[in-house]
């Protein structure tokens, strides 16, 4: 893994820890990892716990760029895999995002992809 990897794993987990996303995950002790990085980056706390879940979930994608938006999107197709209050704020992500620039969000594409 490349310095650039590393660098764009950290920003991802960042944002996720920031807003509590860690929540998502079930409880189940084979799932080490994710428990251990909650505890190693101490400093990256839940910014937003007044706010419920699924605005989390929306406002960390459209943090983390235009592939997770997309993603996000996708997601949001399915309320058959979502509770109503997560599937409602991902619906969001299909008209209410703020626009940007195209060639930013071309550029972060190929880089995000590779």
């Amino acid at each position: 893994m490349v310095l650039s990897e590393v660098k764009r794993l950290y920003q991802i987990t960042a944002v996720q820890l920031r807003y509590g996303l860690d929540e998502l995950l079930p409880e189940d002790p084979r799932l080490k990892l994710p428990k251990a990085m909650r505890k190693s980056l101490f400093w990256l706390r839940n910014e937003h716990p007044e706010k419920p879940l699924g605005e989390r979930l929306r406002l960390a994608l459209q943090e983390l760029g235009p592939v997770w938006i997309k993603f996000g999107q996708m997601m949001s197709t399915r309320r058959d895999l979502f509770p109503p209050h997560i599937a409602d704020q991902l619906a969001m992500l299909q008209d209410q995002v703020a626009p940007f620039d195209g060639k930013l969000a071309k550029h972060q594409m190929e880089a995000s992809l590779g």
